[in-house]
């Protein structure tokens, strides 16, 4: 498995065995690497990184090696692979905040897939569509949309909760979308297909949070990152300010 964890001191990308035995750092540098999407077809890993000065995608072979930009221009995040391993989908702050836009794996320009302000897109387990979230202005609701790889006019399929996460994965071999839901200070992971339907929980988790998740390959089961978030609050007077300067 593939992660981004700050072990090393900064935020690196790691691999494991799915156990957690065999740590390998692949990367080390000061720069946050995170949002990776794996291909397994083409042994590539494509992440979200400022080594080029701003947030852009970047992707190396996943022993480490060939280390490629892959946007440029303006912010982008969040990219995800298709099955193929020709195509990385991200969302763009190149036209305006969050526009849905592709590249080609092995380098070139990118294609606009839609002009309408969307994120978090992901690529269904064909190959042929892409999904992703799409904040509906007037009723106030995140809703998820579906458009052609190849571009087009999207369309709306159902809405979602307004507890929901961030992060969300085609679930293998499924019509299913997955995500991060939380409710009293609890996550759990919950899938819906694409077909129709309501959501139906997975997990049955009672404490902590979900910070990120992934599936194994034959979609039978989850990796999942999950803790406790504490704070202190902490009183500073004017006459400790005074005392530091």
């Amino acid at each position: 498995m593939y992660y981004s964890s700050r072990q090393g001191g900064a935020f690196d990308i790691w691999k494991s065995e799915l156990t957690g035995e065999n740590q390998q750092q692949l990367t080390f540098d000061e720069f946050l690497e995170s949002e990776l999407s794996v291909s397994t077809i083409a042994k590539t890993i494509v992440f979200t990184t400022s080594k080029g000065g701003i947030p852009n995608i970047w992707s190396m072979k996943t022993d480490g090696t060939g280390l490629k930009q892959l946007t440029k221009d303006a912010e982008d995040y969040r990219p995800n692979i298709d099955v193929t391993g020709k195509w990385v989908v991200f969302d763009s702050w190149l036209r305006g905040p969050n526009t849905i836009m592709k590249v080609p794996l092995d380098g070139g320009e990118r294609v606009d897939i839609t002009s309408t302000q969307g994120t978090q897109p992901i690529i269904t387990n064909d190959g042929k569509h892409v999904i992703f979230r799409k904040y509906d202005d007037k009723r106030k609701v995140q809703t998820i949309q579906m458009v052609p790889l190849d571009g087009g006019t999207p369309k709306y399929l159902f809405d979602l909760s307004i507890d929901a996460e961030n992060e969300m994965v085609m679930r293998p071999n499924s019509n299913d979308i997955s995500y991060i839901l939380t409710e009293n200070g609890v996550s759990n992971i919950y899938v819906r297909s694409l077909d129709g339907g309501a959501q139906k929980r997975f997990t049955d988790f009672d404490e902590y949070f979900i910070t990120n998740f992934a599936w194994t390959n034959d979609g039978k089961s989850l990796i999942i990152s999950r803790g406790d978030i504490r704070s202190d609050v902490v009183i500073i007077t004017d006459e400790q300010l005074k005392t530091t300067k």
